[in-house]
């Protein structure tokens, strides 16, 4: 398959110097556990946990019920890499706000809410291959009362990493 943007999607992926297929499509509610238990799993195995921010379970509820959209990895049935992406909506924590949008431009705004990889699957470009995948997916997405205009993030300068691959989505 091909990353055009269709779900689910199939990946080859590196782990531990072998090869593994991957499932690439969108979470749902029913994914809750599987990115609590990634993000439990990425904060207690880093030398700084305070530099991880992991989405809290009531932002990742109303994410994924409707208020944003999940893509998430998986292999052999277990979770090990996932972006989410926020519509905010008139919500005061709306990041349009900081930048002079007025309240009804503010209901075009698409956070880059978070993204998460296993450490075991790190070095497979996961962030910027779902980045392209729900960025694809906002852009076609374009049109219409409920367009999305506007592709907001914030991160800690700490990260490295993320502020590379942030950086790489142009």
């Amino acid at each position: 398959m091909n990353e055009q943007g269709k779900l689910p999607q199939i990946w080859s992926l590196l782990c531990k110097g072998d090869l593994m297929e991957a499932t690439v499509r969108e979470l749902t509610a029913g994914d809750e556990e599987a990115v609590a238990a990634l993000q439990s799993y990425i904060a207690r195995n880093l030398a700084d946990p305070d530099s991880f921010c992991p989405l809290s379970r009531e932002e990742l509820c109303d994410m994924l019920r409707g208020r944003g959209f999940a893509l998430g990895v998986s292999v052999r049935g277990q979770l090990v890499a996932f972006r989410v992406f926020y519509y905010p909506g008139g919500r005061t924590h709306n990041l349009g706000g900081d930048v002079g949008l007025d309240e009804e431009e503010r209901h075009h705004v698409v956070h880059f809410e978070a993204s998460a990889v296993h450490p075991d699957f790190r070095g497979n470009g996961l962030q910027q291959r779902l980045r392209q995948l729900a960025l694809d997916r906002v852009l076609r997405a374009i049109t219409g009362m409920f367009a999305r205009r506007w592709l907001q993030a914030i991160m800690r300068a700490c990260r490295i990493n993320s502020a590379r691959a942030f950086g790489l989505s142009g």
